[in-house]
């Protein structure tokens, strides 16, 4: 199998976890699976000679491999996710040096309970009118469209970067999430509504993008986020791209964001306008309440006081007095 049989194995490996995959996840992973190749290379050469051998990988490889993650200072949903990839193909190998450790607790793939971060329904309108005013070019129109699709209508990064223009339905203003979290296990396609203060900038958006694809002598295209190559292909834009976009908005106004925090604001602003919790989950494509309760749509400590306050306040209608408990 050549001087690294692990790196040649990796695309048989590839071949057979493609059937099972959906493709996004599969260019995904290919993607993240080269680039690890790369670590493995950059390990290899500070000494640790098996980063490549399907049946020589052992525990100093893992640990150069862990070593590597802590110094690059990756997040542990990262880290995990990279492990995992990892132990993956090594034990389509038929080495489960990793996965046994793993087992034994000498590594722990445990990621802690996510902190997710939102900004107010004040600074969301603040990127909108930030993006209104900087959309002379198609990257400002692009800045636009996406902060206003992810923030109205709660979207993952890649539900809106593989989606369709067949998906965006003006006649009827509603969005198909075509590729959703879990898609090909658990994941459904869901549709959603396009909100009346989003139908202005989607039709701006829509009458932008036709211009933006004639400039480049190209008629129609399936993308509803068209990337144009330098040869005039088209293709989906890399979820970096746009998230480099987002940076550049966050830089200009001050706003700290990123394209996950527009979803999880999204759900908050809703729940503190009063929207039923299920009507929310139900938004946000989850099959139940207990992710939207716990990550999304929480009810803050203020409103706390203010519900609880206004219970034991409110006068009964038998005798016109204060309904109080004294303990």
């Amino acid at each position: 199998m050549g001087r690294k049989p692990l790196k040649t194995s990796l695309k048989a490996f590839l071949v057979r976890r493609r059937m099972k995959w959906a493709e996004s996840t599969y260019k995904e992973r290919e993607r993240k699976y080269r680039y690890l190749m790369g670590v493995f290379d950059q390990l290899r050469e500070e000494g640790n000679e098996h980063m490549f051998s399907t049946k020589k990988f052992g525990e100093r490889e893992v640990f150069a491999f862990e070593t590597w993650m802590m110094n690059k200072d990756l997040d542990p949903a990262t880290k995990k996710k990279y492990r995992n990839m990892v132990n993956d193909l090594l034990m389509w190998n038929g080495n489960y040096v990793y996965d046994t450790l793993l087992q034994r607790g000498d590594i722990s793939n445990t990621v802690p309970d996510k902190e997710i971060k939102t900004i107010s329904n004040q600074d969301f309108q603040k990127l909108l009118k930030y993006g209104k005013q900087n959309r002379s070019t198609w990257e400002g129109q692009l800045g636009y469209f996406m902060v206003a699709m992810y923030g109205y209508c709660a979207l993952r990064n890649k539900e809106l970067r593989l989606a369709y223009l067949e998906d965006i339905d003006t006649k009827n203003w509603v969005y198909t999430v075509r590729h959703p979290k879990g898609e090909g296990k658990y994941g459904k396609q869901r549709t959603i509504p396009i909100v009346l203060p989003l139908r202005p900038i989607v039709q701006e958006y829509l009458i932008q993008r036709k211009a933006h694809l004639l400039q480049h002598e190209i008629e129609e295209a399936e993308p509803l986020i068209p990337h144009i190559s330098k040869q005039n292909e088209v293709s989906f834009y890399y979820s970096t791209k746009l998230s480099g976009i987002a940076r550049n908005i966050a830089a200009s106004t001050g706003v700290q964001f990123q394209i996950r925090t527009l979803r999880a604001s999204c759900a908050q602003i809703l729940k503190d306008q009063g929207l039923p919790i299920e009507t929310i989950s139900k938004f946000l494509g989850h099959s139940n309440t207990k992710t939207t309760e716990k990550y999304y749509a929480r009810i803050r400590d203020e409103q706390m006081f203010k519900d609880i306050n206004n219970l034991y306040e409110k006068p009964t209608p038998q005798n016109n007095d204060y309904d109080l408990i004294y303990v």
